[in-house]
């Protein structure tokens, strides 16, 4: 079965005759379904984390837990589920590159949420902005960076040579 993209970019909807996915498709779907599922529920325990313990410690200044659960819905929930359409339409999740892309994406991901939560934790207790965790921090920055390009490769690559 195969799509027509108005930009004339034939696309195969399934490498099997019978139109469905197959098991390592489904499976590497699977991957990013079960990783937005994860980062929908850190998402939402980081809001209501933030909103307890701040009203418990009558803490109304600002504080990076305000924000963490803002960056696990967009960057995991959301990035994820657009990541597992994108995979489902375009098949970018081939190869090794692909591996690295997505643990790079995770550890960067969830290095980034750490930190967050304990600057935040911090920020509550009155204590000073650490220069070691910023750098901590802006490690997982440039990794979610590197994963974006390592997409951006793996995209570039799918639409080139589209599965047959």
């Amino acid at each position: 079965m195969t799509k027509v993209i108005p930009s004339r970019l034939v696309l195969s909807t399934s490498c099997r005759h019978d139109g469905g996915m197959s098991l390592h498709e489904s499976t590497r779907v699977r991957f990013f379904a079960i990783a937005a599922a994860v980062y929908t529920a850190l998402g939402l325990l980081g809001g209501l984390g933030y909103r307890e313990i701040t009203r418990g410690l009558d803490f109304d200044s600002f504080t990076q837990l305000s924000v963490l659960h803002t960056h696990l819905l967009v960057l995991g929930t959301t990035m994820m589920l657009l990541f597992m359409v994108v995979e489902a339409v375009f098949r970018f999740a081939r190869g090794t590159l692909f591996t690295v892309f997505f643990w790079t994406y995770q550890a960067g991901l969830v290095l980034t949420s750490t930190m967050m939560a304990v600057i935040g934790m911090r920020q509550l207790d009155g204590l000073e902005h650490s220069k070691a965790l910023a750098g901590v921090s802006g490690m997982g920055h440039i990794l979610l960076t590197a994963a974006f390009v390592m997409f951006f490769i793996l995209l570039f690559r799918s639409l080139k040579n589209p599965t047959e």
